[in-house]
């Protein structure tokens, strides 16, 4: 990495095959979400318009999902094609998201937010809250079958 990024953050995610890394990271003028390949070459600032955090590769590797301006954030895995998931402003207000999941069979994304915990389907895009005891949740998981 770069000497002038800084070190990374402590979002860091591995591909499911092991061969690329993504993070977050900055400078203060320039933060977001890099790659590179898991030997440390190939690096690449992917959201040098959209910044970013809390990176996560879907199951098969060719999306990344991540925390941007607000919202939830997906993009193909060279970064091509960044879109809004949802808009973290249009359901709860400010952004304080924690622990972002993706189900294993690639069709939702578990995410904290605000002492609780929150599912997203990829197909609807309705965000829906899981529980309502105002707990700090940290590490949650999917079930091998993602239906829990």
């Amino acid at each position: 990495m770069p000497p002038d990024l800084g070190p990374p953050d402590v979002d860091v995610a591995i591909t499911p095959d092991g061969t690329r890394i993504a993070f977050d990271a900055g400078d203060g003028l320039r933060n977001g979400i890099f790659t590179m390949a898991a030997d440390g070459n190939a690096l690449m600032f992917l959201t040098p318009d959209l910044g970013g955090s809390s990176p996560e590769w879907s199951p098969d590797g060719q999306q990344i999902a991540f925390e941007s301006r607000n919202g939830l954030y997906l993009m193909d895995s060279d970064g091509a094609n960044p879109r809004e998931l949802i808009g973290i402003p249009d359901f709860l207000g400010t952004m304080s998201q924690f622990g972002l999941e993706w189900s294993p069979d690639g069709k939702w994304l578990v995410f904290g937010h605000s002492f609780e915990v929150w599912v997203v389907g990829l197909d609807d895009k309705q965000p829906r809250q899981l529980t309502e005891i105002q707990q700090h949740y940290q590490g949650q998981t999917w079930s091998p079958d993602s239906q829990r």
